[in-house]
């Protein structure tokens, strides 16, 4: 996965359905007309979309995380227990956490693809076929500064 594009996620926003990474924190700042600055919410549409979106102050510290999310078209179990995917595995990157979600909308996490398999194979009918995404993310959060414009990364000492 030497290919990885890294974004970033408020570490607020990550759960099981984690908001797709922007490329910068910066990219997560919503302005309104009057100059207001707010933090996006999770879901947050586009430039205009301010509902759950959090005001901020110049000072404020917000936590993020590098995260990457990777789609890999299809899981197919078959009705022994038999699985096969339709794209590459990826690997997980070093110093970061990964999961496995199915998206269909079963809910299901695992942290490899034979675990989901066998997940999905205790509690559905089979044969069963779902797309899955490949999650990672960095184990240590990052802080930024809001100055007003934008976010400045706090150096750790």
């Amino acid at each position: 996965m030497s290919d990885i594009v890294w974004g970033y996620v408020p570490t607020a926003y990550l759960d099981e359905q984690t908001p797709r990474p922007r490329p910068s924190p910066d990219d997560w700042l919503l302005r309104s007309p009057s100059g207001a600055v707010s933090l996006a919410g999770a879901y947050s549409t586009g430039p205009d979309d301010f509902a759950d979106a959090t005001a901020l102050e110049p000072g404020d510290e917000i936590d993020f995380d590098r995260h990457t999310t990777v789609d890999v078209d299809t899981l197919v179990v078959n009705a022994d227990g038999t699985w096969f995917l339709t794209g590459p595995e990826p690997a997980c990157p070093n110093g970061a956490t990964f999961s496995i979600f199915e998206t269909k909308g079963a809910d299901y996490s695992e942290g490899s693809v034979a675990d989901l398999a066998a997940a999905i194979s205790e509690t559905e009918e089979l044969p069963y076929t779902c797309g899955i995404t490949f999650d990672a993310w960095e184990t240590a959060s990052r802080i930024f500064i809001f100055n007003g414009a934008n976010f400045l990364e706090r150096v750790q000492s």
